[in-house]
């Protein structure tokens, strides 16, 4: 059954009994007094005419007393002055500490202060019991004289908050201004009844004594009218909804309540859901399901009671063109805004003049700098990074940054440095350029840009330019950091809104914003205890036993009032559905719903409520993934790719995972370069292989003799300098891990310089015939093969015994077993892909049968291979299994791999060859493969451990 709302019937009052020019109607909030103001023209029924006034209860207070409010920022400011003025216990202003130590507890204390003045209470009388009850706590009979110094310098503290109240508060009068809890203590003993006409108050709640002490002010003049925004029902004895307007009855004379929920209550749903998310996607459906019913939601509430929950449901709802007006906020914290400057503060606080690498790339790719960077920042900064990448750059000065190009991010690291001052009064004039100039950039975009970041990044120009004003009145920070603090303690209690407009379309609204306006549907999501109610502990300097007993509000207070904001939504609902977490083991679903269930009871009966509850789907067994389609494009891929050139790597991944194969090779996809701040094994490799490739270029086409390798030893710390500084950069090798990387390259060089050394002394005898030899070589088969290619690189050829030996350095651990294959079938053992080192061997050889004589000695352009060539020999030197000598690749138990068994390696790629080209591979992740970068992702292996 319908019901007139609230603010309707405020709206009739007045239209029905006073002049409106004399009128002034204080309601919760603007929002309230907006919808009033339009519901009040409704009923007039478009006649021109007068408005009546309209204001909060702080604004009226504030009008009543002629002071001027202050921001919580301005009080910190006046506070920490006067806490530097007042004195000690013994007459001395000793040294404080600063203002970053003040903020510690000077935010609890501005909070008690204002508390105080709120609630009317004797200062002096408060201090002095609490002053007291600190004593007794510390009281020890063997030193009931005296205190130890630490003690008493704890307990001056405590002593000192009766004087700093008072010179807080001098210093306010003497300017005119004020905190909220001093201007309700004046209005209650002096504020100014006869400004305002006749003022009604409509749909206040929580009123404290000084609030009260001036609206009895108001009712002993005859000039208050008061209108309680609930319902009978719950306005009981026993009903912590309704306690504060049972209250209100016992100072004011109350318009009759509402007695709806009696007779029409509305329809109630709890929704039990198992996650967050669950109930973002609960009212998303919920909503579309009103939508296809023809129904509009111009008259339905979604109530957020914490703004975490927010962003999520923002990202829930898919209303296509419904309009949708968030006016909760969001939380300065969850803006991108905050994180940017977050960054930006870590950034400039640094010491030193460089950057760090890490630093850089989150700055470059937040969402923030990439909007204020514009289209041509991604190009830029990829191009930068990948720079860095490639010189090992881990931190980045001046020297680096001439080197490097892409004027934006120079430009943008640029102004950041104008911002690495220490002096806050420099420092402070130098961030609020810097942030008006961002918000003129943002500004300039207009509709480019997102509207969330442009009015978040508004309080951050505002609490800056207080900080600026604040420094050069009071001279409050002594550095950076207590700028930066400051500065975030400000804007997290801050919440960025965009105003939409209030009467249209679904309303998303926190439930303190809900106060005396009334929808006809109501969603209230996260009624979980913890939430709904909202508990926390009281922070103060006031024990709870003194706070009782004075009558400040303890946390059944504070709770209370969730409850009068819940129970109210009803008054005039026709259907309130209450969304809650039913498996979070933390907080229990609120006991707002047992009530509702069990004990509420308008007109003697209990209410209708419907249950629901939703879980997440238990998952089913995991789909199989195609393979991916082989097409005309992958063909021309492949054939491109065997014809320039098919390393050992990649037949190795072609065996092991096609897919990855696919990926990697015919799409060709890789893997961003990074800056590495430790060297990697690849780099490690490289650099023992560098020391062996130029410390043997004097040997070339000569016996290896003890000598070389002596020399190699001798000159090994050059060496190394020479490699680290080709493969990564020489000023990261001092420190940390790659120190120690350092000194494990050295001890797997000598280890392989002592075996080798020790095998000539043993009479072995190797003529040098390559370094770092780049081997490639092209084979010709019958179609659909055609030509293809292999190629590599060998650390090493020799000759020894009449054989070239190609020779591939390892500084892992290789065993034996590793390089042997069967006598027999040896090319299924390839096909596994579980030997990659024979196969990497086999394709030295392969290659090396085909372009070097028995000698070693390449052959020349158009000369035919040797038929009746004795063959070679490949294997690997292991940096960790020095002592093991060369481990040759073996077939069975021979060792020299003969031109046949090149021929039937190379049939075997041949082979595979083919069988890619005709689609007969299927491009499907191999489930025994754990180390594909691209695949694995699309069709993970079922490991649990």
């Amino acid at each position: 059954m319908a019901s007139t709302p609230f603010l309707e019937h405020v709206a009739s009052h007045v239209l029905e009994h006073h002049d409106p020019r004399s009128i002034t109607v204080v309601l919760p909030s603007q929002r309230a007094a907006k919808r009033f103001l339009k519901t009040y023209a409704r009923l007039r029924g478009g006649q021109p005419g007068w408005l009546p006034k309209t204001d909060t209860l702080n604004g009226l207070l504030r009008k009543s007393t002629g002071i001027t409010p202050i921001s919580s920022m301005e009080a910190l400011a006046r506070l920490y002055m006067a806490h530097l003025e007042v004195p000690q216990a013994d007459g001395t202003k000793a040294e404080r500490g600063g203002f970053a130590n003040f903020l510690l507890w000077g935010r609890l204390a501005l909070q008690d202060f204002n508390e105080l003045d709120q609630y009317d209470c004797d200062v002096n009388q408060v201090f002095t019991n609490l002053y007291d009850i600190r004593v007794l706590e510390h009281w020890d009979i063997e030193q009931a004289d005296t205190f130890p110094e630490s003690r008493q310098r704890y307990l001056d503290q405590y002593l000192r908050l009766n004087p700093l109240y008072h010179r807080f508060h001098e210093s306010m009068s003497a300017d005119g201004v004020g905190t909220g809890g001093a201007i309700a203590r004046k209005a209650s003993k002096s504020g100014r009844t006869e400004d305002f006409g006749h003022v009604i108050l409509a749909g206040m709640s929580a009123l404290t004594p000084a609030e009260m002490g001036y609206l009895k002010r108001l009712r002993d003049a005859r000039r208050l009218t008061v209108f309680a925004d609930g319902d009978e029902a719950y306005v009981q004895r026993g009903w912590e909804a309704g306690e504060f307007i049972l209250e209100q009855q016992k100072h004011l004379d109350i318009q009759p309540l509402s007695q709806r929920l009696s007779t029409a209550p509305p329809r109630l749903k709890f929704v039990g859901c198992s996650t967050g998310i669950f109930e973002c996607q609960y009212v998303r459906e919920a909503l579309h399901g009103i939508l296809a019913n023809g129904e509009s939601l111009d008259d339905t509430v979604v109530v957020v009671p914490d703004g975490k929950q927010l962003s999520m449901l923002m990202q829930s709802l898919d209303l296509g063109d419904e309009p949708v007006n968030i006016t909760m906020g969001l939380s300065w914290s969850e803006t991108s805004v905050a994180g940017f400057f977050e960054h930006v503060f870590r950034m400039i606080m640094q010491t030193g003049s460089s950057w760090k690498h890490d630093d850089i790339r989150s700055l470059l790719c937040h969402p923030v700098a990439k909007t204020l960077g514009g289209k041509n920042l991604p190009n830029q900064a990829a191009a930068f990074l990948g720079k860095l990448a490639k010189k090992h750059w881990v931190w980045v000065g001046q020297e680096e940054l001439a080197e490097l190009e892409g004027e934006l991010v120079k430009g943008m690291l640029q102004e950041l440095s104008e911002l690495r001052l220490s002096a806050p009064n420099e420092f402070l004039l130098a961030l609020e350029t810097w942030c008006g100039r961002m918000q003129q950039r943002l500004d300039g975009l207009g509709e480019d840009s997102d509207p969330w970041m442009r009015a978040s990044w508004q309080p951050l120009v505002e609490a800056v330019s207080i900080c600026a004003r604040f420094q050069e009145k009071h001279a409050v920070f002594e550095s950076t950091r207590d700028v930066r603090d400051l500065v975030f303690q400000v804007l997290n209690q801050e919440r960025i809104s965009l105003h939409g407009e209030p009467e249209s379309g679904l309303q998303i609204m926190g439930i303190i914003e809900t106060r005396a306006i009334d929808f006809k549907r109501v969603i209230v999501l996260d009624c979980n205890e913890g939430t709904l109610p909202k508990s926390s502990r009281v922070d103060s300097f006031i024990p709870s036993d003194l706070r009782y007993e004075i009558g400040l509000p303890n946390r059944h207070k504070k709770e209370a009032i969730y409850a009068y904001y819940l129970y109210r939504l009803m008054n005039r609902a026709e259907e309130v559905i209450l969304v809650y977490r039913k498996d979070d083991t933390e907080n229990e679903p609120s006991r707002y719903l047992k009530q509702l269930e069990e004990a509420f009871t308008p007109g003697g009966k209990h209410m209708e409520i419907e249950h629901v509850s939703l879980e997440a789907r238990l998952p089913e067994k995991r789909p199989e993934i195609p393979p991916i389609d082989w097409t005309d494009f992958a063909m021309t891929q492949a054939q491109k790719w065997a014809q320039k050139g098919m390393s050992p790597s990649a037949l190795m991944t072609l065996t092991q995972c096609p897919r990855n194969f696919y990926y990697k090779y015919l799409m060709q996809m890789r893997e961003p370069d990074a800056v590495e701040e430790t060297m990697t094994s690849s780099q490690f490799g490289s650099v023992v292989h560098h020391v062996f490739e130029k410390g043997l270029e004097s040997a070339l086409n000569r016996p290896v003799t003890v000598e070389d390798l002596q020399r190699i030893s001798d000159h090994l710390n050059g060496l190394l300098d020479q490699a680290i500084t080709r493969w990564y950069n020489p000023k990261l090798m001092q420190i940390g891990e790659n120190r120690i990387m350092r000194q494990l390259a050295e001890e797997t060089a000598q280890a392989l310089i002592k075996q080798e050394i020790k095998e000539l002394k043993a009479g072995k005898i190797r003529t040098l015939r390559g370094l770092e030899l780049d081997l490639k070589a092209s084979f010709e088969f019958p179609n659909p093969v055609g030509e293809f290619t292999l190629f590599g690189v060998t650390d090493r050829v020799d000759v020894e015994d009449g054989h070239p030996v190609m020779i591939d350095y390892k500084t892992g651990k290789v065993e034996a077993k590793d390089v042997v294959l069967k006598a027999e079938g040896w090319e299924e053992q390839l096909s596994s892909g579980k030997h990659p080192k024979p196969l990497q061997l086999l394709v030295y050889a392969a290659i090396a049968l085909r372009g070097l004589s028995a000698a070693g000695v390449p052959l020349d352009e158009g000369e035919e291979p040797d038929p009746n060539h004795p063959g070679v020999r490949a294997g690997i030197r292991s940096g960790r299994r020095a002592s093991h000598g060369l481990l040759s690749l073996k077939l069975g138990k021979v060792e020299e791999i003969t031109p046949e068994h090149a021929q039937a390696f190379l049939e075997w790629v041949a082979q595979q060859l083919e069988a890619l080209y005709l689609g007969e591979v299927a491009m499907q992740h191999n489930e025994d493969s754990r180390f594909c970068p691209y695949c694995v992702v699309l069709d993970p292996k079922q490991s649990y451990f």
